[in-house]
């Protein structure tokens, strides 16, 4: 679905992060998802 996406928008692609966690994180998945969102937020600033 995203190199669909990135083939109907080109201007805007999408990066994809992987978190290695279930659906249900543990302390180490929240810290990683954590990291991905202070990425994610520098990159826009």
């Amino acid at each position: 679905m995203i190199a669909e996406a990135d083939a109907r928008t080109p201007g805007t692609r999408f990066e994809v992060h992987d978190i290695d966690t279930s659906h249900f994180p543990n302390a180490a998945g929240m810290a990683q998802f954590v990291e991905v969102l202070d990425k994610v937020g520098q990159s826009l600033s």
